[in-house]
């Protein structure tokens, strides 16, 4: 067996060792034997179910410190290869959806399509196909200038036609845009009239003149621009979408950086992309040519990484960023950054016994998560402080989290309405984009149940999904894992998540007036100190609520081979903000 297979069944067999929580002691750590029961279950066809009893030797060791990015130096500047060799191979684990108006994939979206405005490298706004925008002195009118040269990929112009034709159907209720990217457009006039069919457009959005698109909004909003920028919002060609049928992103027209050159969907899902020359409104793609292939399980891509099969290894398993930031011979590939987004699992509130509570904060106080992020998570993510994303003025270092406390957390339990008689709970795991293997939310998924059970008495059950959003349709499990990133880069991005109507708030079945006033009280303020103040009021409240089971700060990791440059995780948002800035070095 050569090496390179032998480490991906290492991985794989990792995967299927038993967790054991064992607390870190001072002086020389001695070695603890027990004999475990495990229950295996596999998320495709399930045959059976195997109870494997086994003897695990265990040997406290001091836990490692939570991955810091400041860790990482940045590469320096390197003398770029010839065109011809300026490829980049990138294996990524999501499915590819080039569809702005579906938006199932932001990855496609944001390499392939443009907005009116878009994001630095450092999360400030920038113009995109808009040059130029103004706000009405009320905050309620902005309006948008159209590059007079912005072209979709066919040489086609960008027109407001097709401005007015994308954000229709974005926001059109039979579409099939996840609703939770609506939400940031709920403050247009007219939304609620188009989203429940009286009208057949948006009231708000019209053309002024030829070049010139106008939103009218229901309440002032400073941050519109910075709305725009990501995700939602992007532009399709109207031609292309109305003619190219149900599946027209399989040959789409594209108005950002890149354009397909070849995109093969379904057994093998491949896309090969290249520079769209006539993209001219923000930088332009320094890689000749862009590889991305899918690949669902972590430690395959890890092989093919390491066999020089991939440039970029993009969501690599968490035991191999570990083992880099503690010197492994691959520490010199890792990039990585601290984004705004979040891992979580949450909680459905209108299921038993989760609707109480009281039994949502005992829940929270009976976990450890600063044990299930130094072992399970082997310090790679570290635990929520805020729900305000990081990176926005408003984000404070002090947590609203609630302390670890058993004790405190068996006497809720006891106060709440159910008492000694709480239902049975089941926990529902969906890996991150999809992914089919068992990975590490189901490690953590586990040994949150394992900690429930010993610290509340509670037995808790576990089951795999494929995809989350399929996972909320279950009418039994009442908790489930999920993550989420800012749709946009301010503090007004809770009320997107957590606002009235809001469809996450929604997804979770969480309302609660007072937070809902908080939040829409911020969104308006002009005053920043008075601004941030609410925001942390609602922070507090939500959190208090026991809005989440558990949460961690995103980390973005990848591993990049040396010769890959340009490339950035230091910004406060995702990695493929830096591609157009990428090349490959001699």
């Amino acid at each position: 067996m050569n090496a390179s297979r032998q480490s991906a069944l290492l991985r794989v067999l990792a995967t299927t060792i038993a967790i054991v929580l064992v607390a870190s002691c001072g002086g020389t750590p001695e070695p603890q034997v027990r004999v475990e029961q495990q229950t295996v279950v596999v998320p495709q066809q399930i045959k059976e179910t195997v109870v494997v009893e086994q003897q695990v030797v265990v040997t406290p060791t001091q836990a490692p410190r939570a991955a810091l990015v400041e860790d990482i130096a940045a590469r320096p500047d390197g003398t770029p290869a010839p065109p011809d060799k300026q490829v980049l191979r990138w294996d990524y684990p999501g499915d590819f959806f080039p569809d702005p108006i579906g938006q199932s994939n932001w990855l496609d979206q944001d390499l392939m399509f443009a907005g009116l405005t878009a994001l630095n490298l450092d999360g400030t706004v920038r113009p995109d196909i808009a040059e130029k925008w103004e706000a009405s002195a009320d905050g309620k009118t902005w309006t948008f200038h159209l590059r007079k040269d912005a072209k979709f990929s066919d040489g086609s112009p960008i027109t407001v036609d097709d401005v007015l034709f994308s954000f229709n159907a974005l926001l059109d209720p039979k579409g099939s845009t996840d609703p939770l990217y609506r939400s940031p457009f709920r403050i247009i006039a007219g939304y609620k009239d188009f989203a429940d069919g009286k009208t057949s457009a948006l009231a708000g959005l019209k053309a002024s003149d030829a070049s010139t698109v106008q939103f009218t909004l229901d309440v002032p909003t400073p941050h519109f621009p910075a709305i725009l920028a990501p995700y939602g919002g992007k532009i399709a060609s109207k031609k292309n979408v109305t003619e190219g049928g149900e599946k027209w992103w399989l040959k789409p027209v594209s108005s950002g950086p890149w354009k397909a050159a070849t995109f093969e969907f379904g057994e093998r899902d491949y896309m090969e992309l290249v520079p769209n020359e006539n993209y001219v409104t923000g930088p332009q793609p320094k890689l000749s040519r862009l590889i991305i292939n899918r690949t669902t399980d972590a430690s395959t891509m890890m092989t093919r990484y390491e066999n020089g099969e991939i440039d970029v290894a993009y969501y690599p398993p968490p035991a191999d960023v570990a083992a880099a930031l503690k010197g492994s011979p691959l520490k010199a590939d890792l990039v990585g950054n601290v984004a705004p987004g979040q891992f979580f699992f949450y909680f459905r509130h209108d299921r038993p016994p989760f609707d109480d509570p009281k039994v949502r904060q005992a829940f929270n106080m009976a976990l450890d998560m600063d044990k299930l992020s130094r072992v399970v998570l082997q310090g790679t993510l570290t635990p929520m402080k805020s729900l305000i994303p990081r990176g926005t003025a408003c984000w404070q270092e002090a947590s609203n989290w609630p302390a670890f406390d058993p004790e405190k957390a068996r006497a809720l339990l006891a106060e709440s309405k159910y008492g000694a008689d709480i239902p049975s709970v089941r926990i529902l795991v969906s890996e991150v984009l999809g992914a089919p293997s068992i990975g590490r939310w189901t490690r953590v998924a586990s040994a949150m149940a394992e900690m429930w059970q010993e610290n509340l008495g509670l037995p808790i059950s576990l089951q795999n999904t494929e995809f989350e959003f399929e996972a909320t349709k279950d009418g039994a499990a009442q908790i489930f894992r999920s993550s989420a990133s800012p749709l946009f880069l301010d503090p007004a991005a809770m009320t997107a998540w957590f606002g009235q109507g809001a469809a996450t708030a929604e997804q979770f079945k969480y309302s609660n007036p007072e937070v809902q006033k908080l939040l829409a009280d911020a969104d308006v303020a002009t005053d920043q100190s008075a601004r941030c103040g609410l925001y942390q009021q609602a922070d507090k409240l939500l959190i208090g609520d026991g809005i989440y089971a558990a949460a961690w700060g995103l980390n973005n990791w990848a591993f990049a081979k040396p010769y890959v440059r340009g490339i950035s995780m230091k910004t406060s948002w995702q990695f493929h903000l830096s591609v157009p800035e990428i090349y490959i070095a001699e």
